[in-house]
């Protein structure tokens, strides 16, 4: 009998595998074999901990390593809370041994538990394993070991063709194949031989903790949406020193976030013992003494706001605070009379404010400030004492009051052929002065006016941000707001087919890239939460049923998104949600006629049919759209991803519906996008005649070109009596814009895909740059991102991009001293260029030389005020109204803490139900909506009406309706409550309600509470100084014995006190 061991070399062990083994006189051999788990955790130690610095304050954190000497030691620190989300920038020795399993995993390792805690491992045991052989040849094979020898090492006799992939199970009868291991099907029935050694199961969601996948990971996506927007956040580097000869040394980290707690991680290596890793150490730093400065940020001119300064001692003394603001021009302070408890005159010098504080304690105190001016201002606070000092800074946003107006006017240049051009004047629509001559009508709110120029490169009219980071999004491109799945759909695609077109002109630099592949990475994640486990998206997290058209756009976008191969690095689209959705997009089609059909509500009345078919002698609706667009989808993803036969069957049979029924269509949506997706198909013998049917339906204007169900009025251009200087007018919205956009955009599409001559495309485009209404933004979300894929691949045309070089020069007609010059070359191209024009009324008149083509725009912006028939007003009346709805908004409370709103729109269009609807409600400065209350109100009323999401950002609320009908039965019901102090609240309050896929579909208009206006600094207790107030902490007597009773009984009673002190 013979007994040996197999050891690993070096210092770090993670197992002992025993053999043992005998041969026997007729030679056969007996074999069995024993794994043990080794901890080397204990062989290499290193201690940690975290030392105050010398001003006791968090700024500096000093962190003290001991191991052994002349170690290569590593410490970082994480936050606690993303620490124990299992965001760790750090590794441990679990981490350390499954890495060094892998290079046995043909052999026998330890069975293992493991104990979790939130989510992550907390400790493991793992048990001495026997070995999982039934003969003494794989006892050798589960051992690692290869034998050489003549003698009997027997294997239980099978008919398996292991060539073939296929093992015995321990019957020795029945075979499985490699591709049943693991599949949690148990093949081998009685014994599940080919489940052994494999992870437990998961599941429906579950992600498998221990394995720590990495963030990029496809089944960990569900959790990088909440874990993602931190991975720039504190130390992910790791920093690292070597030891001294005494085995120490320091380590300075900064974490100057206040009151927060840290997890320190750390690890060392040294040449003679190996590797150690460090327990992680957890501790709250803070300083002794600091200060929290909040309050309202944005307020409108007039109005009377609060710092809310929160002042912590952590000291065990009590201490004598100091507070300092300094005096500003922009903001004065308002004091309180100790006499009468009237407000005194405004006070613009520095002011102090000595604070007591007790040991441990807290202390709110609020400093009514008034600003002079609108735009943004910083407000800094300074706190001095004894034991250090700290400061904060509020910054704070004015603005005007009133409702604000805003208009664009768009003009293309193109000097792809000519060498200059002078533009027509840019007429701004404001007039000079803020009240109308011989009246005392305020048309806008004085100093309100502004206009900018905004230049854009390229043809696609929609360019990168640098203040906003380079993160594309409907708040910045069309001015909405972006809670649904469209919207977050709109945001991806925003960005990358932005990123497209930089690249396209080989300028991206790697400081560019990172933030744009950043804010791709967030998008993604962000779209991706709509994503349910059957491949279909969803409009609201709380829909009842997916939407078809939602998830048609969806795959088109993943699909485009899939290209970025060269980017894994930076950007990674998850490699199964392709296939995923469009297997669900398959079983929205019908299989006997080819078209496809909503699973959902129609939010988006461009899909809804307008042309019927007969079907076994039945009338029913043709989906023209809805199908091509899915067809045009599917078709899509499969030149970028390998789908299966049926998504290309579904192709097939899609376009076969399309050529039959195009031509029964009058619509022009519907014709353009059965065209287009005709295109990209190999339905070869009717793309010609469906073209051909398209151009018939074009409408043009001005020589442009586009498709409509109306025809759309184009940009005046007009002159102003004798004076014969041409001026461009701002541009209108129409009831039908972002559905003529659309048209136009897949019509375009269309053309491309035949290659039609330059000069039709030309003609295309230019109507499209004229429909902006936004900085870069069309309509909507969806009519913007149709636009931009037509756009962009348009661009991609011209090869000449990179030779771009344009020279525009701006001048003002009401100020000859005011000149402007901008430069557009390959640097710069996709970058938006804008300006302030020196007055808010006149012309700014432009010459632009050079080559290339750009868009330059005039955004204007005035508020008004007192008069509703002074806001923008629906092409169509009263197409939405919400009744007398200032009686449904009511204040209450003493001081009028409390708002309640119940707000109910309908419709009033020819159909009998809009498409998707939003409700924008701004509240009064001061005030705060609860997101929770609101989201409850959605889940509460989802199953009766057509609320389905509801938000609070920044003083919005914002609900959502699948639609809105003719009755006043789908309502918005919500209250606002005071947040922070706010006095002298500006009387007239925002309220817009639109429909959000054809937003020219619109009621503007506003509230009034007059007796928010008259609240003052006393009624809100909006200062230290309150108790000066004449109501503060005051109350009637009432009780038969008189003021002068009370007193006396009182002094008996001190006087009591001290005698019986005197006494003890």
């Amino acid at each position: 009998m013979a007994v040996f061991a197999d050891v690993s070399a070096g210092r770090i062990i993670t197992s002992d595998k025993n053999s043992a083994y005998f041969i026997g006189p007729d030679g056969q051999v007996a074999a069995d074999s024993l794994q043990f788990h080794v901890d080397a955790s204990k062989l290499h130690l290193m201690k940690m901990g975290i030392g105050r610095g010398k001003d006791l304050s968090s700024s500096a954190v000093k962190i003290g390593v001991k191991t052994r000497p002349l170690s290569y030691v590593g410490v970082a620190i994480t936050r606690k809370e993303f620490y124990q989300m299992g965001h760790r920038n750090s590794f441990t020795w679990e981490q350390v041994n499954r890495e060094l399993y892998t290079y046995d995993s043909h052999a026998n390792r330890s069975i293992t538990h493991y104990w979790k805690k939130q989510g992550q491992i907390d400790s493991t045991f793992r048990a001495p394993t026997p070995s999982f052989a039934h003969d003494a040849n794989t006892t050798f094979y589960y051992s690692g070991l290869y034998i050489f020898t003549d003698a009997n090492v027997s294997s239980v006799y099978t008919t398996c063709n292991s060539t073939k992939g296929d093992y015995p199970c321990m019957d020795g009868n029945t075979c499985y194949n490699y591709k049943h291991v693991c599949d949690q099907a148990n093949f081998c029935s009685s014994d599940h031989k080919d489940e052994m050694g494999c992870p437990a199961p998961l599941y429906p969601g579950q992600v498998e903790e221990s394995e720590d996948t990495p963030l990029d990971d496809d089944r960990n996506l569900w959790r990088a949406k909440h874990v993602w927007p931190y991975r720039t956040d504190l130390a992910f580097g790791w920093l690292h020193k070597y030891t001294k000869q005494s085995g120490g040394n320091a380590i300075t980290l900064k974490a100057s976030p206040i009151g927060v707690t840290w997890v320190l991680s750390g690890f060392a290596l040294n040449p003679e013992h190996g590797l150690s890793i460090a327990q992680p150490v957890t501790e709250k730093l803070h300083m002794w003494i600091f200060i929290k400065v909040g309050g309202q940020t944005k307020v409108r001119l007039g109005e009377i706001l609060s710092l809310e300064i929160l002042i912590s001692n952590k000291w065990s003394e009590p201490v004598d605070a100091l507070l300092s603001i300094p005096a500003s021009d922009d903001y004065s302070f308002v004091q309180i009379d100790r006499e009468d408890g009237s407000l005194g005159s405004p006070v613009s010098g520095e002011q102090q404010i000595l604070v007591p504080m007790f040991e441990k304690s807290k202390r709110v105190i609020y400093v009514p400030i008034e600003p002079h001016r609108t735009g943004s201002m910083a407000i800094p606070v300074r706190l001095l004492s004894v034991i250090g000092g700290h400061s904060a800074t509020l910054k704070i946003t004015v603005g005007h009051d009133g409702i604000q107006d805003r208009n664009i006017t768009n003009y293309q240049v193109d000097l792809r052929q000519a060498n200059s051009e002078r533009l027509p004047d840019l007429f701004i629509t404001v007039e000079e002065s803020h009240i109308a001559p011989e009246q005392r009508l305020e048309v806008y709110v004085e100093g309100s006016a502004k206009s900018y120029v905004n230049v854009i490169g390229d043809i696609v009219g929609i360019s990168f941000f640098p203040k906003t980071n380079y993160d594309l999004k409907t708040t910045n491109l069309i001015g909405k707001p972006y809670y649904s799945g469209s919207e977050a759909t709109f945001n991806f695609a925003a960005n990358l087919y932005a990123l497209n077109m930089v690249r396209s002109l080989g300028t991206l630099d790697k400081s560019k890239l990172a933030k744009i592949t950043t804010s791709l990475n967030v998008e993604m994640q962000e779209m991706l939460s709509y994503l349910q486990p059957d491949g279909s998206f969803l409009e609201f997290r709380w829909s009842f049923r997916p939407s078809t058209w939602l998830t048609a756009t969806a795959l088109e976008v993943l699909a485009d998104g899939t290209k970025l191969t060269d980017l894994r690095d930076e950007f990674k689209m998850p490699s199964t949600v392709v296939n995923l959705t469009a297997s669900w997009l398959v079983q929205q089609q019908d299989n006997t006629t080819g078209e496809f059909f909503e699973s959902g509500e129609f939010h988006n009345r461009m899909y809804v049919s307008r042309t019927n078919i007969y079907v076994d002698d039945t009338e029913i609706p043709a989906n023209l759209a809805l199908t091509a667009l899915c067809v045009a989808s599917l078709n899509k993803a499969a030149s970028t991803t390998t789908l299966g036969e049926d998504a290309l069957k579904a192709i097939k049979m899609g376009s076969v519906f399309l050529a039959q029924h195009f031509r029964k269509s009058v619509d022009p949506l519907e014709v353009a996008l059965a065209t287009y997706a005709l295109f990209t198909t190999d339905e070869t013998s009717s793309k010609q005649q469906a073209l051909s049917y398209l151009k018939s339906m074009s409408r043009t204007n001005k020589q442009m070109r586009y498709w409509s169900s109306q025809d759309i009025a184009a940009e005046l251009i007009e002159t102003n009596g004798h004076d014969t200087t041409l001026r461009i007018m701002p541009k209108k919205g129409d009831s039908v814009g972002a559905y003529t956009v659309a048209a136009t955009s897949f019509a375009l599409m269309a053309y491309m895909e035949n290659s039609e001559p330059i000069s039709q495309l030309n003609e295309i485009q230019r109507f499209l740059q004229e429909q902006h209404l936004s900085v870069g933004g069309f309509y909507s979300s969806h009519d913007t991102l149709i636009a931009m894929r037509a756009l962009t691949r348009l661009a991609d045309k011209n090869q000449d991009r990179a030779t771009y070089d344009m020279t525009f020069t701006f001048t003002s007609d009401q100020d000859d001293t005011f000149r402007k010059v901008i430069r557009l070359n390959k640097d710069n191209w996709f970058d938006l260029q804008r300006f302030q024009t020196p007055s808010h009324w006149g012309s700014i008149r432009t010459h632009v030389k050079g080559h290339g083509i750009a868009l330059v725009q005039l955004e204007t912006s005035k508020h008004v005020a007192d008069d509703r028939d002074q806001l923008k007003k629906p092409p169509i009346r009263g197409i939405i109204d919400l009744g007398d709805f200032n009686t449904d908004i009511t204040t209450r409370g003493f001081n009028h803490s409390f708002i309640d709103y119940k707000l109910c729109p309908r419709w009033n269009g020819e159909s009998d139900q809009s498409g998707m609807v939003v409700l924008e409600v701004t509240l009064p400065n001061g005030y705060k909506a609860s997101n929770w209350g609101s989201q409850r109100l959605v889940k509460k009323k989802r199953g009766t009406t057509s609320l389905r999401a509801a938000q609070h950002l920044n003083g919005l609320m914002v609900f959502y309706f699948d639609y809105i009908n003719k009755s006043r039965s789908n309502c918005a019901e919500f209250t606002a409550s005071r947040k922070y102090p706010v006095a002298k609240i500006a009387e007239l309050t925002r309220i817009k309600v639109y429909e959000y896929y054809e937003p020219s579909n619109f009621l503007l208009t506003y509230y009034e509470k007059i007796e928010l206006n008259k609240l003052t600094v006393c009624l809100v207790c909006g200062s230290y100084q309150c108790p000066y107030c004449p109501f503060y902490n005051t109350a009637g007597v009432h009780s038969p014995y008189s003021v002068y009773t009370y007193l006396i009984y009182s002094i008996a009673l001190i006087i009591q006190y001290v005698l019986y002190s005197m006494v003890s």
